[in-house]
């Protein structure tokens, strides 16, 4: 059975991704071992392909999802 603390920190999970955020399983992360800097480097590497690391002002993932949409 899901504990209240499980409860809690999906609710405030679901609430980052809404924000335009991101929530991993700190568990799932561990097991990785992967670093910041290599998924950061990951992260801006998709957004290059597109033409996307230079939208200064403007929300990269909406302008990412906006490119796939006219395609």
């Amino acid at each position: 059975m899901p504990r209240r603390a499980d409860h809690d920190d999906f609710l405030d999970a679901l609430a980052q991704v809404g924000a335009g955020g991101t929530a991993l399983d700190p568990e799932v992360v561990r097991r990785l071992h992967v670093s910041r800097s290599t998924v950061e480097k990951h992260v801006n590497a998709v957004f290059d392909r597109p033409g996307l690391s230079e939208a200064v002002g403007y929300h990269r993932r909406v302008l990412a999802i906006l490119r796939y949409l006219e395609s």
